[in-house]
């Protein structure tokens, strides 16, 4: 259903061609500016008995977050209704 695109531009230059890298694409990756949030015990939990990859090997290498620029929120967050529950 979904394939590779033939060619990805990137400042105007192709990058990457029938799915092979063909030049670095130029530029920063930014990420969001966020507090580092405790992972749930649960999550924790089912990861231990069900998952096939421990918990400890997701995220990016350290290489790499140390290459990211963060960008800080600056538009305010709409307060959304709890599901099921729309506007008065």
């Amino acid at each position: 259903m979904f394939r590779s695109p033939r060619h990805v531009l990137k400042a105007g230059e192709v990058v990457a061609e029938k799915g092979e890298l063909r030049a670095p694409a130029p530029g920063e990756t930014f990420c969001a500016d966020l507090p580092a949030a405790p992972v749930p015990a649960a999550l924790a939990e089912w990861f231990e008995r069900y998952g096939s990859y421990r918990l400890a090997q997701l995220g990016l290498p350290e290489d790499e977050v140390a290459s990211l620029r963060a960008v800080e929120r600056t538009v305010a967050a709409t307060p959304r209704p709890p599901i099921g529950k729309g506007p008065a």
